[in-house]
């Protein structure tokens, strides 16, 4: 894997892309995550849209 195939982020921003509350385009927008555009539009192709629902049953 060579330098210009990486998407460098933090963890809480990678949080935030798997978990459905941004998208990849997005916190590229806002600097929060780096790398070469074609490889953050084929992330955000491959991730699920939507939000996740969090439910705890007792």
């Amino acid at each position: 894997m060579s330098e210009e195939e990486l998407i460098v982020s933090t963890i809480q921003t990678t949080t935030q892309l798997f978990m459905g509350d941004r998208t990849a385009s997005e916190l590229n927008f806002y600097g929060k995550i780096g790398g070469k555009e074609k490889w953050i539009q084929l992330l955000d192709r491959r991730l699920a849209k939507g939000k996740p629902i969090l439910v705890d049953y007792f």
